[in-house]
């Protein structure tokens, strides 16, 4: 429960600083450009609030390895996430990187995940696909695809809704 209310509330910290500090960052961060098929926004919108999950997400880790210190997975876990994030900031702040790159990064660190936390999807309870998962590297592709389609599909919902970092 710690570690929840932990990542709560540094995220919510995170967001208002975000927000509260909008002049000293938006030349970077906010998207001025208005123009587009899935820009729909009146004002420019900041585009960073993945930062403030990614705040929480840290800090709830920490919390928990500073109860569990053997507990290494979750260590694990924030490098497999490394790529993803990495790539998401560049793209906010530059505005430069193309969907191609980011959904490759995305799945290099779905990959990541599957090899080295054995985060596979290995079973749907159809009959005919969990037999299919059983072949070795399926189940991984399968959770490759689901992770990184997933990520581009929130990615799509929080550039229309912004709630990764609401106002």
């Amino acid at each position: 429960m710690s570690g929840l209310l932990t990542a709560f509330i540094s995220s919510f910290i995170a967001t208002l600083l975000i927000i509260r500090f909008e002049g000293l960052h938006s030349r970077f961060s906010a998207d001025s450009n208005l123009d587009g098929p899935q820009k729909f926004h009146k004002y420019s919108v900041s585009r960073i609030g993945g930062v403030s999950i990614a705040i929480g997400i840290f800090a709830a880790t920490l919390m928990r390895l500073k109860n569990n210190p053997l507990n290494i997975e979750e260590l694990i876990l924030l490098v497999c996430v490394i790529p993803t994030f990495a790539i998401g900031l560049t793209e906010d702040l530059t505005k430069r990187v193309g969907i191609k790159t980011r959904l490759i990064f995305t799945a290099i660190a779905a990959v990541m995940a599957a090899t080295y936390l054995g985060a596979q999807i290995t079973r749907l309870d159809i009959s005919g696909v969990d037999y299919l998962f059983t072949i070795p590297g399926v189940a991984i592709l399968f959770t490759v695809f689901a992770i990184t389609g997933l990520s581009n599909a929130y990615n799509i919902i929080d550039g229309f809704n912004w709630w990764a970092s609401s106002r």
